[in-house]
Protein backbone atom coordinates (compact mmCIF):
# COMPACT_ATOMS: atom_id res chain seq x y z
CA UNK A 1 0.00 0.00 0.00
CA UNK A 2 1.52 3.34 -1.05
CA UNK A 3 2.02 5.93 1.67
CA UNK A 4 -0.48 8.82 1.92
CA UNK A 5 0.86 11.77 -0.03
CA UNK A 6 -0.31 15.18 1.04
CA UNK A 7 -0.74 17.77 -1.72
CA UNK A 8 0.79 21.18 -1.23
CA UNK A 9 -1.86 23.79 -0.31
CA UNK A 10 -2.71 26.14 -3.14
CA UNK A 11 -2.86 29.87 -2.59
CA UNK A 12 -6.06 31.69 -3.55
CA UNK A 13 -5.57 34.42 -6.12
CA UNK A 14 -5.75 38.04 -4.97
CA UNK A 15 -8.44 38.70 -7.62
CA UNK A 16 -10.68 36.05 -6.05
CA UNK A 17 -10.21 37.59 -2.61
CA UNK A 18 -10.95 41.06 -3.99
CA UNK A 19 -14.14 39.85 -5.68
CA UNK A 20 -15.24 38.08 -2.49
CA UNK A 21 -14.66 41.20 -0.38
CA UNK A 22 -16.57 43.42 -2.85
CA UNK A 23 -19.50 40.98 -2.93
CA UNK A 24 -19.56 40.74 0.86
CA UNK A 25 -19.58 44.55 1.19
CA UNK A 26 -22.42 44.85 -1.34
CA UNK A 27 -24.43 42.16 0.44
CA UNK A 28 -23.99 43.88 3.81
CA UNK A 29 -24.95 47.25 2.25
CA UNK A 30 -28.14 45.77 0.75
CA UNK A 31 -29.11 44.22 4.10
CA UNK A 32 -28.47 47.45 6.02
CA UNK A 33 -30.41 49.48 3.44
CA UNK A 34 -33.36 47.10 3.73
CA UNK A 35 -33.34 47.38 7.51
CA UNK A 36 -33.22 51.19 7.35
CA UNK A 37 -36.08 51.38 4.81
CA UNK A 38 -38.18 48.99 6.89
CA UNK A 39 -37.50 50.99 10.07
CA UNK A 40 -38.51 54.26 8.37
CA UNK A 41 -41.68 52.60 7.07
CA UNK A 42 -42.56 51.34 10.56
CA UNK A 43 -41.87 54.74 12.16
CA UNK A 44 -44.03 56.76 9.76
CA UNK A 45 -46.77 54.12 9.28
CA UNK A 46 -48.26 55.47 6.05
CA UNK A 47 -52.00 55.19 5.68
CA UNK A 48 -54.18 54.83 2.63
CA UNK A 49 -55.28 58.17 1.15
CA UNK A 50 -58.96 58.92 1.48
CA UNK A 51 -60.67 60.89 -1.29
CA UNK A 52 -64.37 61.67 -1.64
CA UNK A 53 -65.92 62.49 -5.00
CA UNK A 54 -68.48 65.23 -4.39
CA UNK A 55 -69.52 65.76 -8.00
CA UNK A 56 -68.64 64.18 -11.36
CA UNK A 57 -69.70 65.31 -14.82
CA UNK A 58 -68.99 63.76 -18.21
CA UNK A 59 -69.16 66.74 -20.56
CA UNK A 60 -68.04 65.13 -23.79
CA UNK A 61 -67.69 61.55 -25.06
CA UNK A 62 -66.74 61.07 -28.70
CA UNK A 63 -65.64 57.75 -30.23
CA UNK A 64 -64.82 58.10 -33.91
CA UNK A 65 -64.31 55.45 -36.60
CA UNK A 66 -60.52 55.54 -36.29
CA UNK A 67 -60.78 54.28 -32.71
CA UNK A 68 -60.01 57.56 -30.99
CA UNK A 69 -61.88 58.11 -27.72
CA UNK A 70 -62.15 61.74 -26.71
CA UNK A 71 -63.61 62.64 -23.33
CA UNK A 72 -64.02 65.70 -21.20
CA UNK A 73 -64.69 65.08 -17.54
CA UNK A 74 -65.03 67.30 -14.47
CA UNK A 75 -64.51 65.96 -10.95
CA UNK A 76 -64.96 67.78 -7.64
CA UNK A 77 -62.86 65.95 -5.05
CA UNK A 78 -62.51 66.38 -1.30
CA UNK A 79 -59.44 65.37 0.64
CA UNK A 80 -60.64 63.11 3.44
CA UNK A 81 -58.16 64.33 6.04
CA UNK A 82 -58.58 68.11 6.01
CA UNK A 83 -61.69 68.48 3.80
CA UNK A 84 -59.87 70.57 1.20
CA UNK A 85 -61.69 70.84 -2.13
CA UNK A 86 -60.10 70.16 -5.53
CA UNK A 87 -61.45 70.63 -9.04
CA UNK A 88 -59.99 68.28 -11.64
CA UNK A 89 -60.75 68.73 -15.35
CA UNK A 90 -59.66 66.20 -18.00
CA UNK A 91 -59.82 67.78 -21.46
CA UNK A 92 -58.11 65.73 -24.21
CA UNK A 93 -56.07 63.63 -21.74
CA UNK A 94 -54.28 66.61 -20.18
CA UNK A 95 -55.41 66.70 -16.53
CA UNK A 96 -55.48 70.12 -14.89
CA UNK A 97 -56.01 70.36 -11.12
CA UNK A 98 -56.70 73.44 -9.03
CA UNK A 99 -57.15 73.72 -5.30
CA UNK A 100 -60.19 75.36 -3.63
CA UNK A 101 -62.31 75.59 -6.73
CA UNK A 102 -65.46 77.68 -6.67
CA UNK A 103 -68.50 75.90 -8.05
Amino acid sequence: MPPFVRAAPQQTSWAIWLAAIVCAILAIAVIITGIVVFAIYIIYQPKMPYIKVAYAQLSKLVYDQSGLLEIEMVLHLFDGDNEEEYLVVFPKWAPVASSKAAW
